[in-house]
């Protein structure tokens, strides 16, 4: 039974797990051991875990550890990891512009980058919200805060996110102006 109910959370949650992680954390390596140790947690608490409670409790753990993983590193990440574009790439459609799946792929890469440079609770809301698509009270859930609190660190990381792009592309302007 027990390895039933694992299997039926796992089904559920391993891809939001990993995707949250990989965009959290900016790499595979990383986002594939924070995705082990969470399923080893959820293993671990899986009697003590109520069924209704079960996806904000995981999501939560797998924040924690990917804080906790952040601020144990020792060494300074890349900013992108190229497997984190390959989460929403559409499979690939001969009949797709080429010029229009580099861009969409450059636009991710931007993104992708200047979400690691937000504040934590920043960059864990926006991913919430705008990678996994939750609800500001499922997300409030997850995070332990108030809803308006929630609401205030999606506003304020879009903003952020919104001002470091338009500073990168400000930088490639000035860039090729000068070349």
């Amino acid at each position: 039974m027990k390895a039933l109910r694992f299997k039926i959370l796992l089904q559920v949650h391993e891809r939001r797990i990993f995707t949250y992680a990989l965009y959290f954390l900016g790499n595979r390596a990383d986002a594939q051991d924070a995705c082990q140790e969470v399923l080893l947690r959820v293993w671990r608490h899986l009697d003590e875990l109520q069924w209704d409670a079960a996806g904000p409790w995981i999501m939560r753990v797998t924040r924690n550890l990917c804080v906790d993983i952040i601020r144990t590193r020792k060494h300074h990440v890349a900013l992108f990891d190229e497997n984190v574009v390959a989460l929403n790439e559409p499979m690939h459609n001969p009949a797709h512009d080429p010029l229009e799946i580099a861009h969409r792929r450059l636009m991710q890469e931007q993104v992708s980058a200047a979400l690691l440079r937000l504040p934590e609770l920043q960059r864990s809301a926006v991913i919430l919200r705008d990678v996994q698509d939750l609800s500001y009270n499922q997300i409030s859930a997850i995070l332990q805060l108030p809803l308006n609190s929630v609401k205030v660190y999606i506003l304020r990381g879009r903003q952020a996110l919104r001002k470091i792009i338009c500073q990168q592309y400000r930088g490639e302007m000035e860039h090729v102006r000068k070349a």
